[in-house]
């Protein structure tokens, strides 16, 4: 993320939920009990992006029973969701609402995502539609209806060939906007084309399918594209975020939930990706609200 190497040992976890139990000598002693989300970037002045941590890699993460963080990174939470569903929202909601913000994606604009059934790219799905827009989603084999459901439009299943032409026929004559990526590899060639000319958007946060690509400059150029990348969200992004789901915007999608002794077995099945949305850890079960 920075360069550098991590800095062992270190406890992971990036997205954390729980109780205030104790507090810095000049941290308002009101806040203890409070029911807190923690915004996993550690800032630099101005929330500059480069030199920024991250909970789990800069400093010891959520799978634990305690950590410490920043008074201004616990964001307080007044609305009835459990801690399991809080964790499910950070880094891939704050990412994904990132990702829009910077593609610009406007109500009434078609935004096509690949990868749209992994945590990102879920997230992704239920933004884009609480500002009103169409979503033609890419998705894994067997994924499909589970991504309809978060409120895809258009849903298109992932094949080895000519992933190009499965979108097109999928969309017929609407106009693609945007192209919010997580996967590069070979699908960013075949499908940066289908973006619609002069004023299309394709940015990208991920490159699970391979992150070396090869595209025809001319494309680019001649279609008026625009290529975008994205990585931490701003603060206020992320107050931002909180604030939709407490009005009820958008909703958790937790596919599976592990205890804390488990998270060899939850990582194991996060590598198979068969799943949908998020899988959380859960450290002391009795205490989950």
């Amino acid at each position: 993320w920075q360069g550098t190497p991590l800095q062992f040992p270190r406890i992971q976890g990036a997205d954390i939920a729980g109780t205030i139990v104790a507090v810095g000598e000049d941290v308002c002693e009101q806040r203890l009990g409070e029911r807190v989300v923690i915004d996993g970037v550690i800032r630099q002045g101005g929330d500059r992006l480069y030199g920024a941590g991250i909970f789990g890699s800069e400093r010891d993460g959520g799978f634990a029973q305690y950590l410490t963080a920043p008074s201004d990174n616990a964001l307080t939470i007044n609305f009835d969701l459990s801690f399991v569903e809080l964790a499910s929202f950070p880094t891939a909601f704050a990412t994904a609402l990132h990702m829009l913000n910077r593609g610009r994606l406007t109500s009434g604009e078609t935004v096509l995502i690949t990868g749209a059934s992994g945590g990102v790219g879920s997230a992704a799905v239920q933004l884009a539609k609480a500002r009103a827009a169409q979503v033609v989603a890419v998705v894994g084999p067997g994924k499909e209806s589970a991504v309809r459901a978060l409120g895809a439009d258009i849903v298109v299943t992932r094949e080895p060939k000519r992933l190009d032409v499965s979108v097109q026929n999928a969309v017929g004559n609407t106009r693609i906007d945007l192209f919010a990526d997580l996967v590069g590899g070979e699908a960013f060639q075949s499908l940066l084309p289908l973006v619609y000319p002069q004023g299309g958007r394709y940015v990208t946060s991920g490159a699970i399918g391979g992150p070396i690509v090869e595209f025809d400059l001319r494309v680019l150029y001649l279609n008026h594209l625009e290529l975008i990348g994205s990585t931490v969200w701003t603060r206020a992004e992320f107050v931002e975020l909180f604030d939709l789901i407490g009005k009820g915007k958008i909703r958790p999608s937790v596919d599976r939930v592990f205890p804390l002794e488990k998270i060899h077995a939850a990582q194991r099945t996060f590598a198979d990706k068969g799943f949908v949305g998020k899988l959380a850890i859960e450290v002391n079960p009795e205490d989950s609200r």
